[in-house]
């Protein structure tokens, strides 16, 4: 095997864990957010735009 060959699977395999460990998280925190009824809180920012955030999560985060 050529060096550019280990460099692609290495890469390649590295991208695969990562892309794992999003959607494992994802999905925790999906569940978690379905377990304990937890919606997005909606923040209006202007006239006619709003955001969705988890407030209340981030505060106890921040507490911890």
């Amino acid at each position: 095997m050529g060096k550019t060959l280990k460099k692609a699977i290495v890469f390649l395999v590295a991208n695969l864990l990562f892309a794992a460990v999003v959607i494992t998280v994802y999905g925790v925190g999906y569940e978690y957010d379905k377990a304990n009824k937890l919606y997005p809180e909606s923040i209006q920012v202007s006239y006619d735009v709003s955001i969705g955030v988890y407030g209340q999560r981030w505060e106890r985060v921040a507490k911890i």
